[in-house]
């Protein structure tokens, strides 16, 4: 399996979707707004119809913003993923939201010593 096989199957499980066979997915403005609400426990706001994806990309990344997340840090922005983003820019992106949602809590910074 390659990283972006593994981080789909991981979508599907987040998601609960098995329907999602590609990072690229979340494109999809709506789907990519499901994963920010999964993550965060929060909803996202602002939102359009399925047929207003720059809306929704756009809110989805104002949600990501919301909970802390620094988004203009990322690999990329929601003109890219408009913008037929690559997979690369796509898988990059889950990586961004899973290091923030999922490992960052897991592995707290500051505050404390490290023990060899």
């Amino acid at each position: 399996k390659n990283s972006g096989q593994s981080l789909a199957a991981w979508l599907r499980l987040v998601l609960a979707d098995e329907s999602i066979q590609s990072v690229r997915a979340l494109q999809d403005g709506l789907l990519l707004a499901r994963l920010v609400e999964a993550l965060s426990g929060r909803e996202v706001a602002n939102l359009g119809g399925p047929n207003d994806n720059p809306r929704n990309v756009r809110a989805a990344f104002a949600a990501m913003n919301a909970v802390g997340l620094q988004t203009a840090a990322m690999a990329c922005a929601p003109e890219d993923v408009l913008e037929d983003a690559t997979q690369d820019v796509m898988e990059a992106l889950v990586f961004d939201l899973a290091e923030h949602f999922v490992m960052a809590p897991l592995f707290p910074r500051g505050g404390g010593s490290r023990k060899a």
